[in-house]
């Protein structure tokens, strides 16, 4: 087995030799690991790993909790831990499958412990855990049986309820604990799969505080990270922001000594910089100038911290200008110059030791439009429970995306 991966500077090395990313998000790998009676597709999981190989990918960014009773609307299921402090083995298990296949095939993953979203649970959740609140006001979210968005919360509001998980003093002590105790089971956890301690798992190339929190207290940051440091971890430690705002934020997420690199994410559609509608060339040529603007800005900050940069997602929808938006027969065009444009960027900094890579969102693989969903109402796609089906999944019938994807590997690694 490889040895971890570690930082140089601003770049990443693994044995001896520089590591440049070339990832995707496969968040859904902890449930699609665990045995068919709770969910699983281990055959499905395997080929897909398989099929991600002969790609080029080398770095997957996983979910490795998911918080939830079962009751949720909108949510990973079966989640990880039922209640604070009690877990579905069958999930852990899961993850334990998940991580070894990860490492039989070589490849590395960042390891996302929360999220500020609801879809895996993540800070709302704890909140209502910590707070006692039997109701949560979500924010706009698919339903799959009335195929609408059907709930009327902004995202705003709802980030800002999450964020009670750091800025609310009354339950701020109890989600401390909660926390830091499911971290600690986390990655003080044996794979029984291979034995292995995570915390000694080379294939983990990282733990992440949370998938895009929003204004993290650079406090919390440095106390987070510097907890899972505490805990004899052998791997490196990041934030997990979008840096969708301003250097302070940006800052305030990566100067701790306990962060090892920076991230970003980019979302054309979701910031409303890309109308997928548009049936001129005028907003896709908007969308490359911004993203590439984006990508060197990000890497100066990161470079001005003296740590390597990776952008950890971004996605574009199929071609709506042309078909139907959410139809897996919809073409890719636009897509693929997109993710054209961000690989050669990348390419480019990566060559100048500037930046590490690049993991896109997401993989959905087989995924498709007449498989019927698991016994908990589960396709496995790339698009997390609350949002359209087939908006960014990236699947194993898509050989245009599949062959930019393959190319920039091949020139990157």
């Amino acid at each position: 087995m490889s040895s971890f991966v570690k930082v140089d500077g601003t770049t990443l090395v693994r044995d001896g030799k520089p590591y440049r990313v070339v990832g995707t998000n496969f968040w859904h790998g902890i449930n699609m690991g665990a045995i068919e009676e709770w969910g699983g597709d281990r055959k499905r999981l395997d080929a897909e790993l398989d099929e991600l190989k002969s790609l080029g990918v080398n770095m997957l960014r996983i979910m490795a909790s998911s918080e939830g009773e079962g009751n949720e609307p909108f949510r990973m299921k079966p989640c990880l831990m039922t209640k604070p402090g009690e877990y579905n083995e069958e999930i852990f298990r899961g993850l334990d499958y998940f991580l070894d296949a990860l490492a039989k095939r070589g490849f590395t993953a960042i390891v996302t412990l929360t999220n500020q979203w609801h879809w895996s649970g993540g800070f709302a959740q704890y909140v209502a855990w910590a707070s006692g609140d039997k109701e949560v006001q979500y924010p706009p979210s698919w339903d799959p049986v009335a195929k609408a968005y059907t709930t009327a919360g902004s995202f705003d509001d709802f980030a800002k309820y999450g964020c009670r998980f750091y800025n609310d003093e009354t339950i701020r002590e109890k989600i401390d604990t909660m926390f830091k105790d499911n971290i600690k089971t986390i990655v003080n956890r044996r794979n029984t799969i291979n034995g292995t301690l995570y915390s000694e798992d080379s294939s983990i190339l990282a733990w992440e505080l949370c998938n895009e929190p929003q204004f993290p207290p650079a406090w919390w940051v440095d106390d987070v990270a510097g907890y899972i440091r505490n805990l004899g971890v052998s791997q490196l430690i990041t934030s997990g922001i979008e840096t969708k705002y301003d250097h302070v934020d940006f800052t305030n997420s990566h100067a701790s000594s306990n962060i090892d690199f920076c991230t970003s994410h980019f979302w054309c559609e979701n910031w409303e910089i890309y109308d997928p509608e548009d049936k001129t060339t005028a907003s896709l040529e908007k969308t490359k100038q911004t993203v590439t603007e984006f990508m060197h800005k990000v890497t100066k900050w990161a470079q001005e911290l003296g740590k390597p940069h990776i952008m950890e997602e971004f996605g574009m929808a199929r071609d709506a200008h042309l078909g139907a938006k959410y139809s897996e027969k919809t073409t890719t065009t636009h897509r693929d110059e997109y993710f054209a444009t961000i690989f050669k960027v990348a390419e480019e900094l990566a060559e100048q030791g500037k930046m590490t890579g690049t993991s896109f969102w997401a993989w959905g693989g087989q995924a498709s439009e007449s498989a019927e969903p698991n016994q908990y109402g589960v396709k496995h796609i790339g698009d997390p429970p609350h949002e359209t089906p087939f908006w960014y999944s990236v699947l194993s019938s898509d050989t245009t995306t599949k062959d930019i994807i393959k190319s920039h590997a091949k020139r990157m690694l």
